[in-house]
């Protein structure tokens, strides 16, 4: 996949191929926070900025504080 990696920074639902993309997601504090080669499709999103290290070589910033986790029933992974 050649595409900017900057497009799939997105404000809502997480997108199906970012998984793929990113290798870690690290909180604005630089702390590992998921990784997101595990995170389902279906999480949402919202809130404060995060950076997110991709494979194809960029940072992208992720609009993001709260990660609903399916598996948990939806609670806050923090």
């Amino acid at each position: 996949m050649k595409k900017d990696c900057a497009s799939y920074a997105v404000r809502s639902t997480l997108p199906r191929h970012l998984p793929r993309l990113c290798k870690h997601l690290y909180s604005n504090t630089r702390h590992q926070w998921q990784r997101l080669g595990q995170a389902e499709a279906t999480e949402f999103w919202e809130g404060a900025i995060f950076d997110a290290d991709t494979s194809c070589g960029s940072r992208i910033r992720v609009d993001t504080t709260i990660i609903l986790d399916p598996a948990s029933g939806g609670r806050h992974i923090d």
